[in-house]
């Protein structure tokens, strides 16, 4: 509209391709897991399609409030899986694409100065996000459609930061929380 609102619609189409470790057929120990993990051979390229519409308002110079919307679409999603070979501790973890997903959300970005509070060398930043995802399956598939997994149902992310020019210091102190997420598939 002006210098100081904005908005945007964006339209992107990205590739995840699988990583080495996740095609290899070789097995190797996670120590984090304390189990095993093997590569799937079969992965393949994951497409993203990616819709936003934002809106940007900049009160004033290095500060900006803005909220979006998106909607992503998967197709053939490449998700962590583990598959119990044995006892109850005894698992392979491993990689499997699914058919399709999508997830879609709404996003708050703020960077404010906070001179107007009579800190002029501090500033606070704020992202935040609530996010709705969905795996798809084939109707009579033994699997049920669920969140997608890895992806939190939101996340915050917040911090004050302190910058001065004179004494060449910056310091931030910062926040970061994530919603329960599904770890692995199985």
């Amino acid at each position: 509209f002006n210098d100081k609102h904005q908005v945007r619609l964006s339209y992107g189409k990205t590739v995840n391709r699988p990583e080495f470790r996740e095609v290899s057929p070789s097995v190797f120990h996670d120590f984090d897991l304390d189990s095993d993990v093997k590569g799937n051979t079969d992965l393949t390229s994951c497409y993203i399609h990616n819709v936003d519409l934002r809106y940007e308002f900049y009160p004033s110079r290095g500060e900006v409030i803005s909220v979006a919307g998106f909607y992503k679409y998967f197709d053939s999603p490449i998700e962590w899986t583990y598959t119990p070979t044995g006892g109850v501790t005894d698992v392979v973890y491993s990689f499997v694409n699914t058919k399709s997903a999508y997830s879609y959300g709404v996003e708050l970005d703020i960077k404010k100065n906070l001179a107007f509070i009579g800190l002029p060398d501090f500033s606070w930043s704020f992202n935040g996000a609530l996010i709705k995802s969905k795996v798809k399956f084939d109707k009579g598939s033994i699997f049920e459609d669920r969140p997608m997994q890895g992806q939190s149902p939101y996340l915050v992310n917040t911090g004050i930061f302190y910058n001065s020019t004179k004494a060449n210091l910056d310091i931030a102190v910062m926040y970061n929380r994530i919603g329960k997420r599904i770890i692995g598939v199985g």
